[in-house]
């Protein structure tokens, strides 16, 4: 999860994530325009 946090911010990407067990969810939002 740390990995894909600093790449996503270099990207301008925001991940929303929960990490329940042995499950990991991710949603991506971006300012980018037509991102």
């Amino acid at each position: 999860m740390s990995r894909v946090a600093l790449l996503a911010e270099g990207r301008n990407h925001h991940p929303n994530w929960s990490n329940v067990y042995n499950r990991v969810s991710i949603t991506l939002s971006t300012h980018d325009l037509g991102g």
